[in-house]
């Protein structure tokens, strides 16, 4: 549930409430989860099993992955991308540890009040667009958004390749976590 913006048409605990109890399948899928409370639907069980299903959402198998355990070499591309990004412009001064995010707010510019959150760059070759407002379409595009770093057309190529490797097909293919069938699984 947000306000700014209001997702799915929820905006208060009640509307997201009736409308999980409403369908069926929710329902003996939360008597399931939920035995204690009966199957009882509310905001804080909905929160209990959303947060239960991201903590498996992990996304560890990309091909930058494999190269750190030496499964998998990188292109020299991809390699001149890394240390470009680790090294020679240190993007991982805020793209840091496994999500290559430090997880901090920062602001992007004194015209916008709001303070944004350092993006993960797992998965980033297929979530554009880009950027906290969504202005950059390509990973080009948002690489020479940065208005604090300086890079040559050369430099952006490698960097897209290195960022191009943090993308998990195993994990964005796992029909786990596709959408359910139409049918309850129950």
């Amino acid at each position: 549930m947000g306000h700014h913006p209001v997702e799915m048409g929820m905006t208060s605990k009640a509307v997201l409430e009736q409308r999980i109890s409403s369908d069926a399948c929710y329902q003996k899928l939360f008597k399931q989860a939920f035995p204690k409370d009966s199957g009882r639907i509310t905001a804080d069980t909905v929160a209990q099993a959303v947060s239960a299903f991201e903590r498996t959402l992990v996304s560890n198998n990309s091909t930058w992955d494999r190269a750190q355990t030496g499964h998998q070499p990188l292109s020299l591309r991809a390699q001149e991308g890394a240390d470009i990004f680790f090294k020679k412009k240190k993007c991982a001064s805020c793209h840091t540890g496994f999500l290559l995010s430090d997880q901090k707010f920062y602001k992007l510019t004194t015209a916008s009040p709001a303070a944004i959150r350092t993006p993960s760059l797992r998965n980033v070759a297929v979530t554009a667009p880009y950027l906290h407002d969504g202005s950059a379409p390509t990973l080009e595009a948002a690489l020479q958004a940065h208005k604090a770093i300086e890079l040559t057309p050369q430099e952006i190529e490698a960097l897209v390749t290195f960022m191009q490797t943090l993308t998990d097909q195993t994990f964005l293919h796992n029909p786990a976590f596709g959408l359910p069938s139409e049918e309850c699984p129950l």
